[in-house]
């Protein structure tokens, strides 16, 4: 079975913040390293290891709408800090 997007991401995040291959594939729930090697020889695997976590495809995340909500976070924040 192919490996999905969100594998290859799972796997580029675990190696971007300094994980081993070995713990990358864990991570991925990949069957082998030998997976994580074949993609570190591909530029597309490439991009997702230099490019920037915060950039991801698709929609972006659900922001807050009302200023009620809004003020509501804020305060639950204020009260944790």
């Amino acid at each position: 079975m192919a490996a999905s997007p969100r594998q290859r991401q799972i796997a580029a995040d675990a190696l971007r913040v300094g994980h081993t291959q070995a713990e990358a594939a864990r991570r991925a729930h990949l069957k082998s390293v030998s997976t994580i090697k074949r993609w570190l020889n591909e530029p597309a695997f490439q991009a997702l290891l230099t490019g920037s976590p915060d950039i991801r495809p698709g929609p972006p995340p659900r922001l807050v709408r009302s200023r009620r909500a809004r003020d509501r976070c804020q305060s639950l924040v204020g009260e944790a800090a």
